[in-house]
Formats: structure tokens, sequence, C-alpha cells
């Protein structure tokens, strides 16, 4: 009997075949959710409008960015970043 082949980054979970353009959330118990609702940290965040991690702190603490917190994790919804993005760029 053969042993189960083990991957070298996920040591303990067998990876999960899930669709490329599928977005996962640990919040969601890795179940997939819509592009608009997904969740996304301060890093996801700050990639995404391309600033710093201290500027989107600072946007947090002044309350110019839509987020909310789950206990102390501040998250962002992409399709509200994406609309407040939108309303506030300058053309």
């Amino acid at each position: 009997m053969r042993k189960p082949e083990i991957l070298s980054h996920s040591p303990l979970r067998l990876k999960r075949k899930t669709p490329s353009n599928a977005i996962t959330s640990p919040i969601f118990d890795n179940r997939i959710v819509c592009d608009d609702e997904a969740l996304i940290t301060k890093q996801e965040a700050s990639d995404f409008l391309k600033v710093s991690i201290k500027t989107i702190d600072k946007m947090v603490s002044m309350k110019t960015i839509p987020y909310f917190k789950i206990g102390a994790c501040v998250r962002f919804k992409k399709g509200e970043l994406q609309k407040w993005a939108k309303e506030n760029s300058k053309e």
C-alpha cells in the first residue's frame, strides 16, 4: 500500500481544486464567495489600491475608507473599495 503524497507547502492538508477565478475566504470556511463581496485584508487592500499599509492604517483611523472589524481584525469588501476608489479618484 502506497503512502499518501504530502505537499511541501501544506503538510497536513490535501489541496482542493477550485476554479482559477474563484476567491476563497477563511472567514467563510473556504466557500467560494462573489468577487464584490470578497473580504480582503489590509495587505490585500494596500496591494489593490497601490498604497502602503501605513496609508491604509491612516485612512482607517480617519474613517475615510470603507472598512469593518471582525474582532480586532480590520477587513474590507473588495467591491466597496472599488466603488470608493472610483468616487474618490481625481481625474
